[in-house]
C-alpha cells in the first residue's frame, strides 16, 4: 500500500514512493515499510543529501539521507548482488538436475 504521508509522520520529508504493510501499529503507522522521500532543504545536514531512505522491518529500523550518487550506487549494488545470487542458484539447480539424470542413467545402464 502506498502512503502519500511520511510513514514515520516526519514533517521534513515528502514521500516520492514507498511500500507499506497493511498492518498498523497502535499509533496508526505502518508496522513495516520502505520509503524514499525528498527532504526539506532547510533541515538537511548535508545540502546535497536531498533524498531520505527509510527502512523499517521487525528488528531493523534505518534512516539515511542520500544524494543521487548514493542512491544510484545502492541500486547498482543491490541489482548486481541479486544477479550474482540468481546466477549461483540457477547454476546449482542445473548441476543438481544434471547429476540426478546421470544417476538415473547409471542405474538403468
Amino acid at each position: 500500500m502506498f502512503s502519500h504521508e511520511c510513514p514515520r509522520q516526519m514533517k521534513d520529508c515528502t514521500p516520492l514512493d514507498n511500500v507499506c504493510s497493511d498492518q498498523l501499529s497502535t499509533s496508526g503507522t505502518a508496522l513495516t515499510f520502505i520509503c524514499c522521500g525528498s527532504s526539506d532543504p532547510n533541515t538537511r545536514s548535508v545540502e546535497s543529501d536531498k533524498y531520505r531512505l527509510c527502512f523499517k522491518y521487525l528488528g531493523t529500523d534505518q534512516i539515511t539521507d542520500n544524494d543521487e550518487l548514493d542512491l544510484l550506487d545502492l541500486c547498482s549494488v543491490i541489482t548486481r548482488g541479486m544477479s550474482v545470487q540468481l546466477r549461483k542458484d540457477t547454476e546449482s539447480k542445473f548441476r543438481s538436475k544434471h547429476k540426478n539424470k546421470k544417476s538415473q542413467r547409471s542405474r538403468l545402464g
